[in-house]
């Protein structure tokens, strides 16, 4: 009587290949079996060690095709060699249910990242849907407001378009005017003085509908670090020394998402931020200011 094969170790469903980094046991390689007896014939721990990474990246996640032309080629054997090899590069893997081979270790290994990539996504979620929710509470008005905010836009819309080709805007007193397409654009300016025109104009440097909210929440950013970030972007930027531009908001954004300042990295196997060196060496040069 044929045994039954036991269920897939790992769901269909876990898929990562978007991690390019596979955690590896350091004690668990060098004292297994296979590693030691693998320095009398090295031909065997280079296509165990090929299969492992291949798997890693296959789908499910941990498995192989049972398939001795396509494993000979994912262990970087010919043919030949691979019957000579097959055996001992194929230890720790069994084979399932669904026709695959799995490998114990490396199916261990990505359950446990699966379960850190699905709790950020899961976080990401809620954090967007939270602010998209707050954005639409902040922005949509009643219906008998939309409206007569609607009418009132297009009038204000159709007095532009009497008065363009006097150069100006009026109505409601206003009589300002409209530079030419294509004139000059402003001039660039440093952060100190951009920054006080924003609070002269009541307005926030960086609003809360600003796309950077989105982009942090997206790529799972946490809102700590981004406040890290814009506190230390305001303190490098505000030196008498430091550039000037025209659009700092935008400035800003970038400097989150091509990670500028240094401050984070992102950790492959558990797919969670922390703080660099550089940032924990800003967290606690401004937690000093705070209290001083």
């Amino acid at each position: 009587m044929t045994p039954e094969l036991p269920a897939p170790l790992v769901p269909a469903e876990v898929d990562l290949r978007d991690f390019g980094f596979m955690p590896l046991d350091v004690r668990t390689l060098l004292t297994s079996t296979l590693w030691i007896k693998a320095k009398k014939d090295p031909r065997v721990a280079h296509a165990a060690m090929s299969l492992w990474c291949e798997a890693w990246h296959q789908v499910p996640c941990a498995s192989l095709p049972d398939d001795d032309e396509v494993l000979a080629d994912l262990a970087r054997c010919d043919e030949k060699e691979w019957k000579r090899v097959k055996d001992r590069a194929l230890a720790n893997f069994i084979r399932c249910s669904d026709g695959r081979l799995y490998h114990r270790t490396v199916a261990a290994k990505a359950l446990e990242s699966w379960k850190a990539k699905t709790a950020q996504r899961d976080r990401t979620k809620k954090a967007t849907e939270a602010r998209q929710a707050k954005q639409r509470e902040q922005h949509a008005p009643p219906d008998e407001q939309r409206d007569e905010s609607r009418h009132d836009q297009r009038d204000v819309q159709r007095g532009v378009s009497r008065d363009v080709h006097q150069g100006t805007v009026k109505g409601q007193g206003i009589d300002t005017p409209i530079p030419p397409e294509g004139g000059k654009k402003s001039a660039a300016t440093g952060l100190k003085a951009w920054l006080e025109v924003c609070k002269a104009q009541g307005q926030k440097p960086i609003p809360e509908d600003d796309p950077v909210f989105a982009y942090a929440d997206e790529v799972g950013i946490p809102a700590d670090f981004l406040r890290l970030a814009w506190a230390e972007f305001r303190h490098r930027y505000a030196q008498p020394d430091a550039k000037r531009y025209r659009d700092w908001r935008a400035v800003f954004r970038k400097a989150v998402r091509g990670n500028w300042l240094k401050l984070w990295f992102l950790d492959a196997q558990s797919n969670t931020y922390g703080l660099t060196t550089v940032g924990h060496q800003a967290q606690r040069a401004h937690d000093d200011r705070r209290a001083a």
